[in-house]
């Protein structure tokens, strides 16, 4: 039985939850511009969901991504979902639909092969996904902390289970409300975005985004969680280290990174594993991609290192 606990949100009050922990964020000020020259503007929510198992000896990553586009008075929505193990990524799920406003933008629709039992404490209960013989199963516990803001962006942290056919295992769920402007093509504007979330085996958490080649309007963040607390910052520096060519799209696309937070003692590494690539629409002669990449490194936080393995999502547009 799939019990709802989402309700109907307008746009605006789309926006308003996003901001609610924060300063007024850009998207919203987009809207009103948009609005005030008479222009139809396009957006794309996104809810998220990201499991990472700080144990093993290869990274182990469970992302899944709702997106809530307005078409009139219906929602075309779409959901993603991946098992990440080390190098090997499997979309597992990749599915799409129409369905009526009832809802809003921020809900999570079962489609395919998943069902969802929502309630509690954390709104979701379980994602479930089975298929013939395959069976995954995602347990989200109560959240671990408050809404934090990344001006467009709005995240918390859960603790989560993950059942794999006879394998289970515990972690952190990342959850993550985005908000992004698209063109008539689907895909926001050109730009080279990276966020990423990592955990060590000793309950420590990094979040960090920022846009690298973009027109400025978009904000970087970076949160950090040990047990000694809390601290966030709005500004972040991610740098590719290493490139290779993608022919598909026609780009070069990363495979390791430094990161810091300027003014703070911290600042980190990071390699690709393995990787996944949706290609998006041809502009200029390449296309757009979406990356979900599994990674491990390290992270200094003052004066102690700590082992992380994580996911990057990774955008050119």
């Amino acid at each position: 039985m799939i019990r709802q606990a989402f309700y109907p949100i307008s746009r605006i009050a789309a926006f308003a939850l996003l901001a609610a922990c924060g300063s007024p964020d850009d998207t919203g000020g987009a809207a009103a511009e948009a609005q005030s020259a008479g222009e139809t503007a396009l957006y794309r929510y996104n809810r998220e969901y990201v499991f990472v198992s700080p144990r093993g000896d290869e990274p182990l990553v469970v992302p899944f991504t709702f997106r809530s586009n307005e078409l009139g008075s219906e929602l075309e929505r779409g959901v993603r979902g991946w098992l990440a193990r080390g190098a090997t990524w499997d979309r597992f799920l990749d599915e799409t639909g129409r369905t009526s406003q009832a809802g809003g933008v921020w809900r999570v629709v079962p489609l395919g092969d998943l069902r969802i039992t929502a309630g509690g404490a954390a709104e979701l209960e379980s994602l479930r996904f089975e298929r013939a013989e395959r069976r995954l199963r995602l347990e989200l516990d109560a959240p671990l902390t408050s809404w934090s803001q990344g001006g467009d962006t709005r995240f918390r942290l859960l603790s989560g289970t993950l059942a794999v056919g006879s394998e289970t295992l515990s972690g952190p769920v990342l959850e993550m409300l985005r908000v992004e402007r698209t063109l008539e093509d689907g895909w926001p504007p050109g730009e080279d975005f990276d966020a990423l979330f990592l955990t060590s085996g000793d309950s420590v958490q990094v979040v960090l985004a920022e846009t690298i080649n973009g027109d400025g309007a978009a904000p970087e963040y970076a949160w950090v969680r040990t047990p000694g607390g809390e601290r966030s910052w709005q500004e972040a520096e991610i740098r590719w280290l290493e490139m290779r060519p993608y022919q598909d799209a026609r780009r070069d696309i990363p495979l390791g990174w430094s990161f810091r937070v300027p003014g703070a003692a911290v600042d980190g590494e990071l390699v690709a594993a393995g990787f996944d690539v949706v290609l998006g629409p041809e502009r200029a002669g390449r296309r757009a991609v979406e990356i979900h990449y599994t990674v491990e490194g390290w992270v200094d936080l003052g004066s102690d290192r700590h082992e992380v393995t994580g996911m990057i999502r990774h955008t050119q547009q």
